[in-house]
């Protein structure tokens, strides 16, 4: 039975009154956690909340059910499934006793006794189809709890601070300008504004950089569940025609010699504000100045704030070069007295690389004050390469550009779903009804509604049935007869109710009801 709960402290009670759910030295910090995700993502709603089993019988689910939204929470997990904050769940007044299962976005089941249905198709589900859910199940929270081992063997041994999504820099390993002896030498300074470009341009708005610049990262994944840009081993970045690009750009202002590719460490702040000045965008640099004594610090700092930083350094580390070297580099982490950086080199690739061994000549970092502009530099594929193909935010916002096994089917009264059998993906639109005949046909899901308001006549075939027969449309199909229990004929025979007059021969009714009407058996 449903219960209501008003605060995460009843659901504790629950869980503890009706199989501890929560596991033992972690019930307040799930139960905190689902707080805030049902405050974040339905609002202060009054709601229902009760359990869902997966297929081994374990009540591993919360479903948090309110007025026209819901949430599904994965207890293994710890993270919540699937959430709509305009449409109520598949077991919305779902409620004739069986034991409701989940098995992940599009999957609802319930089970009566020792058997499986689709909630919405109320079809049985085979054993073969019981036996992969169950072996999927397992090996899903066998990865889950695998993969949060070893991230919490790193965390444990992390005691460094990084930027916000500091994986895109250590992942970037070819996806940025060219700076080599042979093509565009001495041009480091525009590979890191490149980069720092690019880090925004990903996290927080893709107007800063034209698509036609981007070079996208792809991923192929088993389940759509699994979407996740931190999972991905390269980040997306720029193309060269962006490097020339910026490099003219540099020429036009003054900034970089006729016949060189650099641009002078003093210049890049100038730089930086003439680039997204270019774009409409609101932007401040920040500058640690030649003579500043300890830009260290300044670089700590902007990172504690969030922000990579363009750092000019000069010097010889014989750990990362034998050669001295007058270059610019992305500083996003330190640890101590260490700062680690990406050096922007493709041959010879160095990233999360320390500078504390050379000079650091100037340091500069942008506040950037602009919406959030959701990009498509991270794609993906589920299934196979040429299965489900969208793109996906850092910020978590998908976009399904292709599916390859879509279909449609009627989910009530008003609305239909569609569902990807391939990634898990479902969504639910309105009807669209066009009018053929008396009949308004969905567009989407075929479904039919009848706007004839019919004039029934009803003409004997036998014993058993009737013919019902619209004279105002093409409606015309054969029942079985309604007999009244209470008003026999001669103690065995039965008029029905519906054909009257043309059933004076009596109907024999086979077969026992205690209804007061029944329909004739054959």
């Amino acid at each position: 039975m449903k219960k209501y709960f008003w605060t995460i402290l009843i659901l504790l009670i629950f869980a503890f009154l009706f199989g501890n759910v929560f596991h033992a030295g972690e019930k307040e910090q799930k139960s905190e956690k689902l707080d805030i995700i049902i405050s974040e993502k339905l609002g202060n709603i009054n709601y229902e909340i009760e359990y869902l089993e997966d297929f081994s019988g374990e009540k591993r689910y919360v479903l948090i059910e309110g007025e026209k939204c819901y949430l599904i929470y994965d207890l293994e997990i710890d993270d919540y499934s699937e959430c709509s904050t305009s449409n109520n769940s598949p077991y919305y007044d779902f409620d004739i006793g069986y034991i409701k299962v989940y098995y992940g976005p599009t999957f609802y089941f319930y089970r009566n006794g020792s058997d499986f249905y689709d909630v919405i198709s109320n079809k049985k589900l085979k054993q073969s189809d019981i036996d992969e859910f169950s072996l999927r199940e397992k090996e899903i929270i066998d990865v889950y709890n695998n993969t949060r081992k070893e991230d919490s063997k790193s965390i444990e041994n992390r005691t460094s601070t990084y930027i916000p999504d500091d994986y895109y820099f250590r992942n970037l390993t070819t996806n940025f300008g060219t700076n080599t002896i042979y093509d565009y030498p001495d041009s480091c300074g525009y590979v890191a504004i490149e980069m720092l470009l690019s880090y925004y341009d990903t996290f927080y708005n893709d107007n800063i950089i034209d698509d036609y610049y981007d070079i996208e990262s792809t991923k192929n994944f088993s389940y759509y569940s699994q979407l996740d840009v931190s999972s991905y081993t390269s980040s997306p970045g720029i193309n060269d025609n962006f490097h020339e690009y910026l490099i003219g750009m540099g020429r036009n202002a003054g900034y970089t010699n006729t016949n060189a590719y650099n641009i002078d460490w003093t210049e890049i702040d100038d730089f930086l504000e003439d680039y997204f000045a270019s774009r409409n965008m609101n932007v401040v640099v920040n500058t640690a100045p030649i003579l500043y004594a300890n830009k260290p610090q300044f670089i700590k700092d902007a990172i504690d704030d969030g922000a990579p930083v363009i750092v000019g350094i000069y010097g010889t580390d014989t750990n990362i070069n034998p050669n001295f070297i007058d270059h610019s580099v992305v500083a996003y982490g330190y640890n101590g007295n260490d700062i680690y950086a990406h050096f922007g080199w493709k041959i010879n690739f160095h990233s999360d690389e320390t500078i504390n061994n050379y000079w650091i000549s100037i340091a500069h970092y942008i506040d950037l004050n602009v919406s959030h502009v959701h990009s498509d530099n991270y794609l993906w594929t589920v299934g196979s390469y040429d299965g489900c193909k969208g793109e996906i935010c850092p910020c978590g916002y998908i976009t399904i550009t292709d599916h390859s096994s879509e279909s449609c089917t009627y989910y009530n009264t008003f609305e239909h779903r569609y569902y990807c059998s391939n990634c898990e993906y479902a969504y639910y639109e309105s009807h669209h009804y066009v009018q053929q005949g008396t009949i308004l046909i969905c567009e989407g899901c075929g479904n039919e509604v009848d706007t004839c308001p019919h004039n029934i006549t009803y003409n004997w075939v036998n014993y058993i049935s009737h013919r019902v027969i619209c004279n105002m449309c093409s409606l015309d199909y054969t029942e079985p007869h309604l007999v009244d229990m209470s008003a026999p004929n001669n103690g065995q025979y039965y008029e029905c109710v519906l054909c009257l007059g043309v059933a004076t021969h009596g109907i024999i009714l086979k077969g026992k009801t205690n209804s007061v009407f029944a329909l004739v058996e054959e």
